[in-house]
């Protein structure tokens, strides 16, 4: 299940004919998403806020739910991550989610090398940053981390030097990661 997919086409790459696929996405997303591509048996448009708790009803819950949030979760507050993984563990054990995650230190490089400098409103602005992925489990003990690795590793192959460096330096200092999680069940929060 796609969180926040936006025009992401990871559907189109990942599916084997079998796949179960949700995309979950605020209205308007949804519209414009409608027209280039349709919903069918395997693969639903569901409008919503990802921070609204309804959209799980719609969900058909299967042993295991794969949830993909990319580019989503740092544009909420703190305390909306942990309620949604909480929601996520209560409704969906022993599923998983990746997402992508800024540290403190990539939210303020973000917010004004990109935000900032490139005239975008403060709407646009990221809330949300992790220092480790280890700290998710303190959150909520049902939700155990199998593994955080930085987001520009095993991709510098055919980068120019200076994209190299840019991408050696975010690893090195952890300003964008990717984490795994998985719900584990249980009401242990």
């Amino acid at each position: 299940m796609n969180l926040g997919f936006g025009l992401d086409t990871t559907f189109e790459r990942v599916d084997d004919g079998t796949l179960s696929w949700y995309d979950l996405d605020l209205p308007d997303v949804i519209e414009l998403r409608s027209r280039y591509f349709q919903p069918t048996s395997r693969r639903q448009f569901i409008a919503g806020s990802v921070l609204d708790d309804a959209w799980m009803d719609l969900v058909k819950a299967a042993d295991r739910v794969l949830f993909v949030a990319a580019g989503v979760l740092y544009y909420f507050e703190e305390n909306q991550v942990k309620t949604l993984l909480s929601e996520l563990a209560d409704r969906f054990p022993t599923s998983e989610l990746i997402f992508d995650a800024c540290s403190p230190r990539g939210l303020k490089v973000a917010n004004k090398r990109v935000i900032e400098d490139g005239g975008m409103d403060a709407s646009a602005r990221l809330k949300w940053g992790i220092r480790k992925a280890s700290d998710i489990h303190e959150w909520d003990r049902r939700i155990a981390v199998l593994e955080e690795y930085p987001i520009f590793r095993g991709l510098k192959d055919k980068l120019s030097w200076k994209e190299k460096w840019g991408t050696f330096l975010s690893d090195t200092l952890r300003i964008m990661s990717m984490i795994h999680p998985r719900m584990t069940g249980g009401s242990d929060r």
